[in-house]
């Protein structure tokens, strides 16, 4: 059966595959039109994905995942038999960003550029960056959980609030001369009122199991927003880890499955958060700016209002 060829009943007419995803007649593929041939997708070993789970990197709901286009093709066919007729805007640049992220892990190297990804949900979004982190896995890359920015901003609070104890703390500056502290003495500061081992992982509060330093030090850090209502609190959290990533020379993947605009449109965030952050140069590798691509559906009204 031919994708997304069926609308509901309305006798509207009937959309290709290529005109539900926003693609004319003649679009052709660029690995048909330049003759592509992407990497071979390598199986990732039983083992290796349950050694992932077990070290809270890939959920276990998660474990088995594979990211194909063709599955999300699919399952747009399906929302179709039961949702009114709708067009896919933009598919075609999500389709080749998402692509080239695997394409270019697969051949054991990590994305020249940070993303902005928006789709709606249903589209693949969370697939594709569990793919991407269990393959980095398998390849001895530094690697971290598919993690939300408001989850980021309480990991780094969290840390913000012990450093803080430990500066104000009477323990940890009485008798001892600074220049000579240890690490070991700033652990002990931390951990004395705690039943916990001095091996413990930090952050003492839990969160998750990754401290920020490792969220930054992760050789792809995929992340995503959580809901508009939080829009002020993670474009500012998204501006830092770009700020500090970027520095690394890291690439950062984030997720969105919202519209841009009432995160664009908002006058503060733009002038200070998102002037900053948006790469509008398709062909600039930076680490430190997100280009967006974006795709979305146009429902049945809108389109017969066209």
């Amino acid at each position: 059966m031919r994708v997304l060829e069926t609308l509901d009943n309305s006798g509207l007419k009937i959309a290709t595959n290529k005109e539900v995803l926003g693609q004319s007649e003649n679009y052709v593929s660029p690995e048909k039109k330049f003759n592509i041939q992407p990497p071979m997708m390598r199986p990732v070993m039983a083992g290796t994905r349950e050694a992932a789970v077990k070290l809270g990197i890939i959920p276990e709901v998660y474990k088995d995942c594979s990211f194909d286009i063709e599955k999300v093709k699919s399952n747009l066919e399906e929302q179709s038999k039961t949702q009114r007729a709708f067009r896919v805007q933009g598919f075609p640049g999500y389709e080749t960003v998402a692509q080239g992220l695997i394409s270019t892990i697969i051949s054991r190297k990590i994305p020249s550029r940070s993303y902005l990804i928006g789709a709606p949900n249903g589209f693949g979004k969370t697939s594709l960056a569990n793919t991407c982190i269990i393959m980095l896995y398998s390849q001895g890359k530094i690697c971290v959980p598919y993690v939300s920015l408001s989850e980021l901003a309480e990991i780094r609070a969290a840390e913000q609030r012990d450093t803080l104890r430990l500066i104000s703390s009477s323990k940890y500056y009485k008798g001892r001369d600074l220049e000579t502290s240890t690490l070991e003495q700033y652990n002990r500061a931390i951990y004395e009122d705690f039943d916990t081992p001095s091996y413990a992982k930090m952050p003492v509060k839990i969160v998750g199991k990754f401290s920020w330093s490792e969220y930054m030090e992760a050789s792809v850090l995929f992340c995503y927003f959580t809901d508009v209502s939080s829009k002020v609190l993670e474009s500012e959290m998204l501006k830092t880890v770009l700020t500090v990533r970027g520095s690394k020379g890291l690439p950062t993947i984030v997720f969105i499955s919202s519209s841009l605009n009432p995160y664009i449109g908002d006058e503060y965030l733009y002038k200070y958060v998102w002037s900053d952050i948006l790469d509008k140069n398709q062909n600039a590798n930076n680490l430190d700016r997100v280009y967006h691509v974006s795709c979305f559906k146009v429902f049945k009204k809108a389109l017969e209002a066209r």
